[in-house]
């Protein structure tokens, strides 16, 4: 299970390494090895005992994701052209921070804040990709990573299926939860409804369910 928080930290300090280097790609790297793991890596960190430097590990994404935004924007040469794409995304964005401050729903502003610091990252996540320097990106070498990520899931999801058990069942998953965001296990199965499939089935999902960017809802 330790190998979760340490590739975790070495796909980030990856990024943050090419990230001083003036390259991209190994932000792109820390979002197809690291984001995806997020949960787990937090978890288990957890487990063993880590729990002072969560918090710590936690902002290592934002940390990630504002340093590539300040990259791209300083090499964008000329002014971007909008597609229709764009500007949906934009009007998401508008949308989400609209919310956040209009007096309605059930949350308290700071609740609804942090939660479109969430769903934020979505936006800056595509537009770093939308406008980053493609001469910087080796899409062989990317398409690597997402193909070890998905042996390695395929891996995993066999191990679940012949266990009968859920990944998250032994990372602590449950623990974390309660301790930092007051969420008592739920589901059949103690771990959240998210990892349930219809008819009370386990939903055997490997370490993709639960993204990071929806642990606060805006609703």
């Amino acid at each position: 299970m330790f190998l979760f928080p340490l590739t975790y930290l070495a796909s980030f300090f990856y990024a943050i390494t090419k990230l001083f280097k003036k390259q991209v790609d190994g932000f792109l790297i820390f979002v197809i090895v690291g984001l995806p793991i997020y949960i787990n890596a937090m978890s288990v960190s957890f487990m063993y005992g880590f729990s002072r430097w969560i918090p710590l590990l936690q902002s290592f994404k934002e940390l990630a994701v504002l340093g590539a935004c300040l990259l791209v924007a300083t090499q964008i040469k000329q002014r971007p052209v909008l597609h229709l794409i764009d500007k949906l995304i934009i009007a998401f964005f508008a949308y989400t921070l609209l919310y956040a401050f209009v007096p309605i729903g059930s949350y308290s502003i700071m609740g609804k804040l942090m939660a479109l610091k969430n769903l934020s990252f979505f936006c800056l996540l595509y537009f770093i990709g939308r406008f980053c320097d493609r001469e910087q990106v080796n899409i062989n070498k990317l398409f690597s990573f997402i193909v070890i990520v998905l042996l390695v899931a395929t891996i995993v999801v066999f191990g679940e299926r012949i266990l009968n058990q859920h990944l998250h069942s032994f990372t602590g998953f449950s623990d974390y939860n309660f301790y930092f965001f007051n969420t008592d296990a739920s589901g059949n199965y103690g771990l959240l409804w998210t990892l349930k499939q219809n008819l009370a089935q386990k939903g055997l999902a490997v370490y993709f369910p639960i993204h990071w960017s929806l642990r606060l809802p805006l609703f």
